[in-house]
Parts: structure tokens; C-alpha cells; sequence
């Protein structure tokens, strides 16, 4: 698999490290409502962007070294939300193996492809007691940052972690694989039509779905060139 592992482990850094540094900045300080709203969104952007270091991760397309390219999962996702690297994973593998079939674990339970019961059944496969138990490791620590103010770390962890989940869920999995009229590919996936600046920032470009799923190899940095290249008739 050939990607620049360089660039890409200084691309997961930057994010990890500048979605800690604006949380604690925005946890030790006081702001106005408009500073709020701009940190809000900053913070629910670079958590997007967590996760999209983890999913590139679980790709392989990080480190060319096995061992390192999970822990750069594995970190990423314990900041975003304590969740198994291992288990989400192998749900994904599943996921790109069957995708919208009843062997997805990313698909709805419900036959109507109702926003938030897809949402809701996404989310209890993945999120249980154990990650809210883990969770509470830098819960604590925020709130120490945060002079122990609950108020703070629910506006500046809680709500982005909400936030961008919904945003993945909708940009990334919602829109791409919801039937429609019907996908005319073996991906059963479709791809946002947004220029590159409103794909980056609704998804990191994970919205090029397709793309994605037609070539898994590609880091999330280069699907817009994948989708610029390959003329293909999308769905």
C-alpha cells in the first residue's frame, strides 16, 4: 500500500494535538457568547477530525508500521470518545465487506431508513457502559482544568463530542449509503456532491464516499484527487 506515512503521521498529530490544545484553551478561560460558538465549532471540527484519524488508521494508512499505525488509532480514539480501536475495526472490515446489507453493522435496523433510528441503532453498537466508564478518565481531568466547573466541560467536551457524531453520522454514513432511488454500484455508496472546501469541512472528505470504498488504500487527505481522476458514474 503506497502513501506517504510522513505526511500522514504529521496530518494525525496536528489533529490530535490541536484539538487538545483549543479544549484546554477554551476550558481555562472565560469567553463571549460568540468565542463560545467559535470554539463550539472548532472543537466539534477537530473531533470530526479525531475519528477520521482513526478511521484512516484502521485502513492502514497511517504508519507503515503495523504496530504504530494502531496506536495512532488507538489514541485518537480513546480522545474522541474511549472507544475499542479493536472492536470498531472489525465492524468496519464488515461494514466494507457487506455494505447495506443486513451483515452491515453500520446500516439501520429499521426498514424505513429513518434519520435518527439509524442514528440510534449506529450508536448502540458501538457505544455501551464500558466506553462511558472510560470516558471518565479525561472527563476528570477536564474538569480540573476547567476549576471543576460541570457547565464548562459540557459546552466544550460534551456538546462537540454530540455534535460531531451527528455530523460524521450524517455526511459519512446517512447520506452516502441511504438507498434513495436505488445505488447502481457494488459499494452501494454515493458520493456528496461538495466542492472540496465544504467536503473537508462536513467530513474530511469521508462524504467522497465512494471514492472511499472504491479505493480503501486512499489516506482521506487525497479522495479528492481520487474523485477528480476517476470519471465514474456515481450513484
Amino acid at each position: 500500500m503506497k502513501f506517504n506515512s510522513f505526511k500522514a503521521q504529521a496530518i494525525a498529530i496536528s489533529i490530535m494535538a490541536a484539538w487538545m490544545v483549543t479544549i484546554l484553551i477554551a476550558l481555562s478561560s472565560h469567553y463571549t457568547l460568540f468565542g463560545q460558538l467559535v470554539l463550539i465549532s472548532l472543537i466539534t471540527f477537530l473531533s470530526v477530525g479525531l475519528f477520521i484519524t482513526a478511521h484512516d488508521s484502521m485502513h492502514g494508512l497511517i504508519a507503515h508500521r503495523p504496530k504504530l499505525n494502531d496506536w495512532y488509532g488507538k489514541i485518537a480514539l480513546y480522545l474522541y470518545g474511549a472507544f475499542s480501536f479493536k472492536k470498531l475495526k472489525q465492524k468496519h472490515i464488515e461494514h466494507h465487506q457487506n455494505p447495506v446489507t443486513k451483515s452491515d453493522p453500520d446500516y439501520t435496523d429499521y426498514p424505513n431508513e429513518n434519520f435518527i433510528l439509524w442514528f440510534w441503532s449506529f450508536m448502540r453498537r458501538y457505544y455501551g457502559l464500558k466506553e462511558f466508564g472510560l470516558m471518565h478518565g479525561h472527563i476528570i481531568f477536564f474538569l480540573w482544568v476547567a476549576d471543576w466547573s460541570v457547565s464548562k466541560v459540557l459546552v466544550f467536551y460534551a456538546l462537540p463530542s454530540i455534535l460531531s457524531a451527528v455530523q460524521l453520522f450524517f455526511f459519512g454514513t446517512y447520506l452516502p449509503h441511504r438507498t434513495g432511488n436505488g445505488h447502481t454500484n457494488e459499494h452501494n455508496a454515493r458520493s456528496n456532491d461538495f466542492n472540496e472546501f465544504i467536503s473537508l469541512i462536513t467530513c474530511y472528505h469521508f462524504g467522497y464516499h465512494y471514492e472511499h470504498h472504491a479505493y480503501p488504500g486512499t489516506p482521506w487527505w487525497k479522495l479528492p484527487s481520487k474523485r477528480k481522476s476517476k470519471k465514474e458514474n456515481y450513484a
